[in-house]
């Protein structure tokens, strides 16, 4: 596939998208705000091109959000400076990041690839 992420339709009922990185399992906190809202949560799984999280408060469907993740040393934390609410399911939510400054993604692409070896 071409696309970053394809989206098929099942049945002409329900879409869905395929993911194009593989989803690392990780746990940490993680802060996120835009102008409306403040809240923290738990990374459940990271890619450099999204994430799952959970965290209150709720966030609704297309929010666009600034998220801080907390990952275990020595990468530390790191900043993504736009990332969009995908889905929504009760707190946990998924993200698709969306600006990502070079040295963030630098940190975010040793991490998930010291851990994936």
């Amino acid at each position: 596939m071409t696309q970053a992420n394809a989206t098929l339709s099942t049945m002409g009922r329900s879409t869905f998208h395929l993911r194009s990185d593989q989803r690392l399992p990780v746990q940490g906190p993680v802060y996120f705000h835009n102008s409306r809202l403040q809240g923290t949560g738990d990374l459940w799984n990271v890619s450099l091109t999204g994430c799952r999280m959970d965290g209150t408060p709720a966030v609704p469907l297309g929010a666009v959000v600034e998220l801080l993740m907390l990952l275990p040393c020595p990468t530390g934390e790191v900043l993504i400076k736009e990332a969009t609410v995908c889905w929504v399911r009760g707190v946990e939510f998924g993200l698709r990041l969306v600006t990502v400054q070079p040295g963030e993604v630098t940190r975010l692409e040793q991490y998930i690839t010291s851990h994936l070896r």
